[in-house]
């Protein structure tokens, strides 16, 4: 287990080594939330993402999760402000909603972990 406190103590006795495995944690972080093969159709990198969601760490599903919950007030806001979003997107609404309801599916399979 990675934690803050642990870091905190890495940092003073080490702190090269402390940076280091730092990086190395972004880094894995990064790997788990990005799509794998950006060269496959959007519906078929979603669909492979959420295949997987469940199987990643726990950190990397926090951080995927913050990142839809983001993604929904930013639809919310533009809506507020700007009236119908849907427009913008590449795939409407319709598929706007279905990759939502795939990624609530996934969801409704994940472990309750604390955060804090």
């Amino acid at each position: 287990m990675w934690s803050a406190a642990r870091y905190g103590v890495d940092f003073e006795s080490d702190p090269a080594g402390a940076m280091k495995t730092a990086r190395e944690r972004v880094a894995t972080l990064v790997r788990h939330v990005s799509e794998e093969d950006k060269s496959l159709p959007w519906e078929e990198r979603k669909k492979r993402y959420l295949e997987h969601f469940t199987k990643k760490p726990w950190e990397a599903q926090a951080i995927t999760l913050a990142d839809k919950i983001d993604n929904f007030a930013s639809i919310i806001e533009c809506a507020d402000r700007f009236g119908n979003p849907w427009a913008m997107f590449k795939r409407g609404k319709a598929a706007q909603e279905t990759e939502s309801a795939v990624s609530k599916s996934a969801h409704g399979r994940l472990f309750f972990r604390a955060l804090l």
